[in-house]
C-alpha cells in the first residue's frame, strides 16, 4: 500500500508539461499494444494502400493493388470503387494520408534494399498501419492526458485516459488498426486540447480550424463533435476576432476533398460510400436513441457507462463546487456535440456498427469530449455539500465502472478474434448474437476464461509495470511546479493547509 501512495503521489506532484504527455502517451499504446483484435476489417485496408500508392506512385489511384481486389472471392471487396478513373477507395483518404509520413521510411527502405515487391504486399502495409496506429494512439493518450492533468489530480488523469483508451469502443475500432476512425478521434481530442486553454492566439485558432475541418473530411457524421466545440469563437468576446482565421482554416481539408472527389467519381459532392441501397439515414429513430445507450449488443451505458459520469456530476453540483465559468462554457458546446452526434447516428441504418464487439462505435467521436466533460466537473473536496450530494461517490463511480468497461472490453477482444470470421449477424436487442454469447456456444466457459486470464494476465503486468516506470520518469522535484494547482505537496507548503483547499476550486484561473 505505501509502495501504491508513493506512486499515485508522482502522478499528481511529477512532471506536468511534454513529459506527462509522452510517458502516458506511450504506456497507453503499449497497453493498447499487448492486447488487441488482431481481425483486420475489409474497410479500412485502403488505408495501408494509400501510403504506398503516394510515396510510389505520387496518388491516390489504387490501381497497382488491382490483383489484390480481384483476389476478394469469398467475400465483397467492400474498399474498393472502379470509376471512369481508375481505381479508388470507397472511403474517406484522409487516415491514409496523415499515416503517408510514417509509412515513408519503410517505403524508403525497401526501394533502397530492392524489396519493392515485398513492401507492396497487403500483409506487410498491415502491419506498417499498426505502427502507425500505436503512434496515433500515444498522441491521443498523451494528449488527452495532459488536458485532463489541468482539471484533476494527475493520478486520476492518468486512470481515466487508460479507461478512455480500454474501456470504449476505441480499443478495438481505433487503437487496433489504422480505421477509418483513428485519425478523426485523434483529430477530435487535439481539437478539444487547444479548445480547452483559457487563452487563444491566432496560431491556435488556425490549428483549431484545420483539426475541425480534417475531422468533418475524414469522418462526416462526427461534424457536430467537432464543429459545435468551435461555438467557443462565437460564445466568448476576446476569441471572436479569430473567428475567420478559424472558418478559412476549417475549410481547407472539405475543399481539398470536394476536389478528391470531383477527379475520383465525377462531381464534388458524389462519393464511393452509398453503392447499396441500405446505406441511409433512415432507421428507426427512437429505437437508434434508444438502441445508442442501451442495447444488449452496442449501448454506450452497457460498455461504457463511466463515459457518462460527466452528466451525472453536472446535475448534482452546487454553486460552491462548480466548474470556472469557462470551463462551464465548454461544458454545454461538449454536449451539444455528444447530443446532436447521437441523434444523426440514431438515424444511421447500421447504428448499432455492424460487425464490431460491443459499445457504440457510432459514437467514438464523442469519447474525447465525454472524457473531457468528467474532468471539467471533477469535485473538489471543499465544498460544503459535497458530502451531502454524493459527489464524494465520484471517483469511486469511476473507479469501478471504469474497471467493469476495461474488463468487458477484455473478455470481448478473446471472443471478437474467434468469431468475426463467420461473419455472424449482429441483431440489435438479441444478447444471445453477442461475439460473447456466440463463443460461449462455440468453444465453452473454460476457452474463455483461460483466453482472458491469459490476455489479462499481459494486460496487468504491462499497467503495473508501466505505470510504475511513468511514475519514476515523472518523479521530480515539486519545487518546479508551483504554478500547478494539481501540486498538493506545494499548496501544503505554500499556505500551511492540507492539500486540496481553497485553490483547487480556481485551478482553472490559476493555469494561466
Amino acid at each position: 500500500m505505501k509502495k501504491l501512495l508513493e506512486i499515485t503521489n508522482s502522478f499528481d506532484t511529477g512532471d506536468t508539461g511534454l513529459r506527462w504527455a509522452i510517458f502516458i502517451g506511450l504506456w497507453c499504446a503499449m497497453l493498447a499494444a499487448v492486447v488487441n483484435i488482431r481481425s483486420i476489417s475489409n474497410d479500412n485496408v485502403p488505408n495501408v494502400l494509400i501510403p504506398a500508392s503516394l510515396l510510389c506512385e505520387g496518388n491516390l489511384e489504387l490501381g497497382e493493388f488491382r490483383p489484390l481486389k480481384d483476389g476478394y472471392q469469398s467475400t465483397e471487396c467492400y474498399w474498393a470503387v472502379e470509376t471512369k478513373q481508375g481505381l479508388f477507395s470507397r472511403y474517406p483518404i484522409w487516415a491514409g494520408v496523415a499515416a503517408t509520413p510514417i509509412f515513408a521510411p519503410f517505403v524508403v527502405a525497401a526501394e533502397l534494399f530492392n524489396l519493392d515487391s515485398s513492401i507492396m504486399e497487403e500483409k506487410a502495409l498491415l502491419r506498417i498501419g499498426r505502427l502507425a496506429t500505436l503512434i496515433f494512439t500515444a498522441v491521443f493518450a498523451g494528449t488527452m492526458a495532459w488536458t485532463l492533468r489541468r482539471f484533476m489530480p494527475g493520478s486520476w488523469a492518468a486512470l481515466l485516459t487508460v479507461f478512455a483508451v480500454l474501456g470504449t469502443t476505441l480499443w478495438h475500432n481505433a487503437f487496433s488498426q489504422l480505421s477509418n476512425q483513428t485519425v478523426p478521434v485523434t483529430a477530435v481530442m487535439l481539437l478539444l486540447a487547444i479548445l480547452s486553454l483559457p487563452e487563444m492566439t491566432q496560431r491556435r485558432a488556425l490549428a483549431a480550424g484545420v483539426l475541425a475541418g480534417l475531422v468533418v473530411a475524414s469522418r462526416p457524421p462526427a461534424v457536430f463533435v467537432a464543429a459545435l466545440p468551435l461555438g467557443l469563437f462565437i460564445s466568448r468576446a476576446p476569441w471572436r476576432r479569430y473567428l475567420p482565421v478559424v472558418v478559412a482554416a476549417g475549410l481547407l481539408f472539405p475543399g481539398l476533398t470536394l476536389l478528391y472527389n470531383a477527379h475520383a467519381f465525377g462531381a464534388p459532392l458524389t462519393t464511393g460510400y452509398g453503392g447499396e441501397a441500405s446505406e441511409r439515414f433512415e432507421a428507426p429513430m427512437l429505437e437508434g436513441l434508444i438502441g445508442l445507450m442501451l442495447s444488449p449488443t452496442c449501448g454506450l451505458l452497457v460498455y461504457s457507462s463511466f463515459l457518462l459520469l460527466g452528466f451525472a456530476l453536472r446535475l448534482r453540483l452546487r454553486p460552491d463546487n462548480a466548474p470556472t465559468p469557462e470551463a462551464n462554457e465548454l461544458a454545454r458546446w461538449i454536449i451539444l456535440g455528444v447530443i446532436a452526434q447521437w441523434l444523426l447516428m440514431s438515424k444511421w441504418w447500421a447504428w448499432n456498427g455492424a460487425l464490431t464487439y460491443g459499445g457504440a462505435r457510432m459514437m467514438a467521436e464523442t469519447v474525447p469530449g465525454l472524457v473531457l466533460l468528467i474532468a471539467l466537473q471533477w469535485p473538489t473536496p471543499n465544498s460544503s455539500t459535497l458530502h451531502k450530494r454524493g459527489l464524494r461517490a465520484a471517483p469511486g463511480a469511476l473507479l469501478i465502472t471504469g474497471a467493469f468497461s476495461v474488463l468487458l472490453y477484455l473478455v470481448g477482444t478473446v471472443a471478437y478474434d474467434a468469431i468475426a470470421p463467420t461473419n455472424p449477424d449482429k441483431l440489435n436487442w438479441d444478447i444471445r448474437q453477442d461475439f460473447i454469447v456466440l463463443y460461449l456456444h462455440s468453444f465453452g466457459t473454460g476457452s474463455l476464461l483461460v483466453g482472458t486470464l491469459k490476455h489479462g494476465a499481459m494486460l496487468l503486468g504491462t499497467f503495473l509495470i508501466g505505470g510504475y516506470l511513468v511514475s519514476r520518469f515523472l518523479t521530480v522535484q515539486h519545487t518546479q511546479f508551483d504554478d500547478d494547482p494539481y501540486n498538493p505537496s506545494h499548496e501544503k507548503q505554500k499556505n500551511g493547509q492540507e492539500p486540496w483547499t481553497e485553490s483547487c476550486s480556481k485551478s482553472y484561473t490559476r493555469v494561466r
